[in-house]
């Protein structure tokens, strides 16, 4: 099963809260990257510019590989350092990913 969360923000921006693949025998075969390909192929048809998203604590444990994903995508990826006020908002996020269409 894959399981992809995406919010429309506002006319110009979209939030992705996930792609998950949960069958392990589907990891690594590039259908996370099929699925975010097609997201921003649709996203853009539609009019939206921008997309971003937290990187969350619950990530702590593949951290690098996330950002390897996000990064050969096109997107910036960031992890906040320890004080910054960011954190402080919400204690589960640890950094984000943003990418103009």
């Amino acid at each position: 099963m894959v399981v992809v969360n995406v919010w429309i923000k506002s006319g110009v921006a979209a939030k992705i809260g996930d792609i998950e693949v949960r069958d392990p025998s589907l990891e690594n075969r590039g259908i996370g990257s099929l699925i975010l390909d097609f997201l921003i192929r649709w996203l853009r048809q539609i009019g939206i510019v921008r997309l971003y998203g937290d990187v969350s604590s619950m990530d702590s444990n593949h951290l690098d590989k996330l950002k390897h994903f996000y990064e050969k995508h096109g997107f910036y990826f960031e992890l906040y350092p320890p004080g910054d006020p960011r954190l402080a908002k919400d204690p589960m996020t640890v950094g984000r990913v943003e990418r103009q269409l």
